[in-house]
């Protein structure tokens, strides 16, 4: 008889005594094929054989000698980045409860990439707009909360981090450009928030990044209900903006290959802060949230929208409170 130990010296030898195994045994033969076995790249999974009783069904049913060690299996899954995308959330007027819920979410699910697809700072001192007196107008305490939920973010030990410029963001460059043109240049959102020492990437505003096959951009100057419907149709391929506060994703078909995706993953504002719409005009079309994906060594990107319902919301299989 011939021992099997680690590492296996011959799996077609080992798949076919399996089959030969399954076949007097009257068992289904099911994945266990040579061809299967070809077909995912010479990767062995070792979770069907476990269905017949692992390696005790082989001492069982096969002529071979099994009495050695298993043989170190290897799975076919293949390995996929976690990504992380937060849309806007205008710090300092983020909504508490929801950015707290999103984070607790983000830690259930580790991300690898995090993606902040634009106006995570509102700006509101240096906006052009007519300002409430009753609010705060104070850059530096607004820029002190931002780096606060940056700190935050970068406590979740990503790898990739990018930080797409959204129009309120811009708001920090036209009031230069109006107010102090001797300052332009040397007053920027990267420097001031710290992102290369943070290690995050900056993206322009107007610009977009390509995250594997998938485009993220603030917007493409559109907003509303189609707006990402509207920017797959600039790209001409799959992409994520922010901008709009809500939640919706189009998958379209591609006579020419893959379907193409549009997506936007809400927002994670106060609507009680809200001021130049009507409140419940926000509270119907906007929606808390935020969104993840997996990627793939080729670039695939599998993208889930999270709401986030009566407070709560479902990561990894798991209700978050």
């Amino acid at each position: 008889m011939t021992k099997y130990t680690r590492p296996l010296p011959n799996i077609e030898v080992v798949i076919q005594d399996i089959e030969d195994a399954l076949a007097a045994s009257q068992k289904s033969r099911n994945s266990f094929t040579l061809d299967n076995y070809k077909k995912f790249g010479g990767l062995f999974d070792g979770r069907s054989l476990r269905r017949y009783g692992g390696f005790e069904f082989l001492k069982r049913n096969s002529n071979l000698d099994y009495s050695g060690d298993e043989p170190i299996m290897r799975s076919t899954t293949t390995e996929l980045k976690k990504v992380l995308f937060i849309p806007d959330c205008h710090v300092p007027y983020h909504d508490a409860k929801a950015w707290n819920l999103m984070m607790a979410a983000a830690r259930e699910f580790e991300p690898d990439t995090i993606v902040i697809l634009g106006d995570f700072a509102d700006f509101y001192a240096v906006s052009a707009y007519e300002k409430d007196p009753r609010r705060p107008n104070d850059l530096s305490d607004e820029l002190a909360i931002v780096e606060e939920k940056l700190d935050e973010l970068d406590a979740l030990g990503a790898s990739k981090k990018i930080y797409i410029c959204g129009n309120h963001e811009d708001r920090l460059e036209r009031y230069l450009i109006s107010r102090a043109p001797a300052l332009f240049g040397s007053v920027t959102i990267p420097a001031t928030l710290h992102l290369a020492e943070r290690g995050w990437q900056f993206i322009q505003y107007k610009r977009s990044f390509k995250l594997g096959k998938l485009h993220l951009t603030h917007d493409t100057g559109t907003a509303g209900i189609n707006a990402h419907r509207q920017s797959m149709a600039a790209f001409q391929g799959s992409v994520i903006i922010g901008h709009t506060h809500r939640m919706e994703v189009s998958v379209l078909g591609n006579a020419a290959g893959a379907p193409q995706i549009g997506a936007m993953f809400g927002w994670l504002g106060d609507f009680d802060k809200v001021d130049y719409m009507h409140a419940i005009k926000a509270r119907r079309d906007w929606v808390h949230g935020f969104g993840i994906g997996y990627q793939e060594s080729n670039g695939v990107i599998h993208l889930q929208p999270i709401p986030i319902v009566e407070g709560t919301c479902v990561v990894n299989g798991k209700l978050i409170r």
